[in-house]
């Protein structure tokens, strides 16, 4: 019986535009930029610890600031890509250049994750003690649902 359904165009053809229809709906709504996965950490943390308006706003602006500083690695990212092109067209690779080039990436690094500790540091001053324990709460579930890949520990 189902042979001669399947066999039929007038079923094939509006099961393929479903199916097509489909996989494009929903790769179009789930593209997430880092816009929209900053924007729903913040919110997650907020609601998840309580946070009063002052902290909401610290939290922002904590967002907003990394946003800034990944948009500059992003930029620089493509410049070294093109920076490391060069090196590999020419007859020899400049070591000297190439050392530049990764001293540079690191010393960015450094500045951002000294940033984000001067950040986190001024944050968990605001924080009650109530919202500090539910911050290490957290963190703990995560270590056991995520275990050696958690990035926390």
């Amino acid at each position: 019986m189902f042979k001669k359904i399947f066999k039929r165009k007038k079923v094939w053809i509006p099961l393929t535009v479903l199916v097509i229809g489909g996989i494009l709906l929903f790769t179009l709504c789930h593209s997430i930029t880092p816009e929209n996965r900053a924007q729903w950490v913040t919110d997650k943390i907020a609601s998840k610890l309580e946070l009063n308006e002052d902290q909401k706003g610290m939290l922002d602006d904590m967002r907003l600031e990394f946003l800034a500083k990944h948009r500059e690695m992003h930029d620089d990212h493509a410049a070294m890509k093109d920076e490391l092109i060069a090196q590999l067209k020419s007859e020899k690779i400049d070591r000297e250049q190439l050392d530049d080039i990764i001293t540079k990436k690191r010393a960015e690094i450094d500045s951002i994750v000294s940033l984000f500790t001067e950040r986190f540091v001024e944050f968990h001053d605001t924080m009650t003690p109530e919202q500090k324990s539910k911050l290490v709460a957290g963190l703990e579930k995560m270590k056991s649902r995520h275990g050696r890949r958690s990035c926390f520990f």
